[in-house]
């Protein structure tokens, strides 16, 4: 499901790219309807038809696990919907992004499409401030977790599971990252096996997958993964052309 929508999303962007390919933006009366419904579901708390709307897993920002179910939704529907999103939505239009996504023009806190039963589907919903305010609260925790060398990051990237290594990635105050990594079945508030500083980060490409590097003497280790649409992950260790290591990875919690 997950490799469908990142394809989903690449064929969107690559339509917004290339503009002379995409049908016209203007919604039509029966799309304008379904939003209209969804948001006045909002309005007025009916929490199950939003949380049915969802398709799941929804993804939120590392490192908090994605919403896997309505139930889920439901019990931390606060995080995502308060009066300020909903009074914002009343009085904004919304756009078709490419072949059928739908957006709320100038926000893009909420990501979907018509589905097949002419209902209003999510794909991707932002955190609002209480949302950000979980989510800092649980850098904090993993921070605390981690090794006393790995505890001085600003912005953790991701953590993932490739192979029998953990990887870690973090943004530094200096905006540069930093790379550890982990063999076996260490904890990662163990000392790491290897850290490595002064890592750079592209986006790649029209679904905006992350790409991050990092050189160690003769040795280049790439994380490929994540970014906005949740990419799949993997680790690669060079040296000069040669390939020494490569593992399909997945994020770990």
């Amino acid at each position: 499901m997950k490799r469908v929508k990142l394809l989903l999303f690449s064929l969107l962007f690559a339509l917004c790219l290339f503009p002379s390919y995409a049908q016209d933006s203007e919604l039509t009366p029966s799309e304008n309807h379904a939003i209209r419904a969804f948001v006045n579901d909002m309005k007025y708390g009916r929490k199950e038809l939003i949380a049915e709307a969802i398709s799941y897993p929804l993804e939120r920002r590392y490192p908090l696990e994605p919403i896997r179910s309505a139930e889920e939704f439901i019990a931390h529907y606060d995080e995502f919907i308060d009066s300020v999103l909903i009074d914002s939505l009343l009085n904004t239009s919304w756009e078709r992004i490419g072949w059928r996504g739908i957006t709320c023009i100038g926000q893009y806190a909420i990501w979907g499409e018509i589905r097949d039963d002419g209902e209003f589907g999510v794909y991707s919903f932002a955190l609002n401030d209480k949302g950000q305010e979980r989510w800092l609260e649980c850098v904090e925790k993993q921070r605390g977790l981690l090794h006393s060398s790995l505890q001085d990051f600003d912005v953790p990237e991701y953590m993932i599971k490739a192979g029998k290594y953990i990887v870690r990635i973090d943004k530094m105050a200096d905006e540069s990252y930093r790379y550890a990594s982990w063999s076996g079945s260490k904890s990662i508030s163990s000392k790491p096996d290897l850290i490595v500083y002064g890592g750079t980060h592209e986006v790649l490409g029209t679904i905006h997958e992350y790409h991050y590097s990092f050189r160690n003497g003769d040795y280049e280790y790439q994380v490929v993964g994540g970014g906005p649409y949740n990419c799949p992950f993997s680790l690669e260790v060079l040296r000069g052309d040669k390939v020494l290591l490569y593992h399909d990875g997945e994020l770990y919690y």
